[in-house]
This record gives C-alpha cells, sequence and structure tokens, in this order.
C-alpha cells in the first residue's frame, strides 16, 4: 500500500487553491469590464433619449405635448440615477 505525504498533498492543495483564485479574480474583472461596457451604452442611450424628450424641444404652444416629454423625461431621469447607483455599488465593492 502506497503512502501519501501531508505535506505533497498541503502543497499540491495550496497550488490548485492558488490557480482557482487566479481564475476567479481573471472572471471578475472581465465581469467589470463588462458591466462598465453596459454603462457606457446605456449612458450614451440616456443623452440620446434626453435629447429626443427634452421638453425645451416642445415650445410650439403645444401644453400637452411639453406635458408629456416632462413626465417621460422624469422617467428616464429617474431610471438613469437608479442604473448610476447600481453601478456605484459594484464598484465600490
Amino acid at each position: 500500500m502506497e503512502r501519501i505525504s501531508l505535506s505533497g498533498l498541503t502543497c499540491s492543495l495550496t497550488i490548485l487553491f492558488a490557480v482557482l483564485l487566479v481564475k476567479l479574480r481573471h472572471n471578475l474583472l472581465v465581469l467589470v469590464r463588462v458591466v462598465n461596457e453596459c454603462v457606457k451604452f446605456l449612458e450614451q442611450a440616456y443623452r440620446d433619449l434626453t435629447k429626443v424628450w427634452h421638453p425645451d424641444r416642445f415650445d410650439d404652444g403645444d401644453t400637452r405635448l411639453r406635458q408629456k416629454a416632462e413626465e417621460q423625461l422624469k422617467t428616464i431621469n429617474d431610471a438613469y440615477a437608479r442604473i448610476q447607483e447600481a453601478h456605484l455599488c459594484i464598484n465600490s465593492r
């Protein structure tokens, strides 16, 4: 019967654990990059939507359209604020 060296097993487990940590760190960095790219895309979409729905674009006297634009812009701003909060939470960890 072959004897297993405890020190050799400990060394192997330590190396395996270190490799797993390196892979986990790499995967987390990739995930953070993906999240940051998504946030950049959402920021551009936010800018585009604010240009489309800015109430100053509806100054032609139609108060109904201006009110609708104000409501839409408020919804857009609220959604963007939530996205920013979530992004700050992810990056602060």
